[in-house]
C-alpha cells in the first residue's frame, strides 16, 4: 500500500507543497498493483489495458521486463517538462482517467501558463507559511 499525491507536483512557487517530496509516479516502477485474480498493473487505478500479465501464468520478471509505462507516452505540457523523467507525468491513474497523460491539476504547468518566471506572486510568503504548517502537521502526526 502506498499514499498518494495526486495533485500539485513541482510548483514554482509553492516548492514542497506535500510533507514528502515528489519523486514521480511509482507505478510500475516501485509500487505494481495485483488484483485478486492475478491480473498485474503498474498501478490498481489503471484501466485494464494497461494489465501486463498475470502472477498465475507468467513470473513476476517476464511481467515485469514488459511494463508499458514509459515517458514516450506523455503528451501535452508534460512531453517538452524538463522534469518529466522525475514526474512521468503524475499520478498516471489520474492523468490516464481525466485527459489521457495530459495531468490536469500539474501546478507547474497552470503556473506557466498564467505567470512569467518573473512575476511568480508571493513566493517568501507562502514558503514560511508552508514551511510552519508542515512542521505543525509532523509534530502532531509523528509525535
Amino acid at each position: 500500500v502506498i499514499g498518494a499525491h495526486c495533485f500539485g507536483y513541482f510548483s514554482r512557487f509553492i516548492p514542497n507543497l506535500g510533507l514528502d517530496p515528489w519523486v514521480g509516479c511509482q507505478a510500475g516502477k516501485s509500487v505494481l498493483g495485483i488484483q485478486s485474480n492475478g491480473n498485474i498493473k503498474g498501478c490498481l487505478t489503471l484501466p485494464d489495458r494497461f494489465i501486463e500479465g498475470n502472477i498465475r501464468t507468467q513470473s513476476l520478471k517476464t511481467i515485469l521486463e514488459k511494463l508499458r509505462l514509459k515517458q514516450k507516452q506523455l503528451k501535452g505540457y508534460c512531453v517538452d517538462c524538463d522534469l518529466a523523467k522525475v514526474c512521468r507525468g503524475g499520478c498516471l491513474g489520474t492523468a490516464y482517467a481525466l485527459k489521457e497523460f495530459d495531468e490536469p491539476y500539474c501546478l507547474r504547468a497552470i503556473e506557466n501558463k498564467l505567470f512569467s518566471s518573473n512575476q511568480l506572486p508571493i513566493k517568501g510568503k507562502l514558503d514560511s507559511t508552508i514551511s510552519i504548517l508542515k512542521n505543525m502537521y509532523h509534530n502532531l502526526i509523528f509525535k
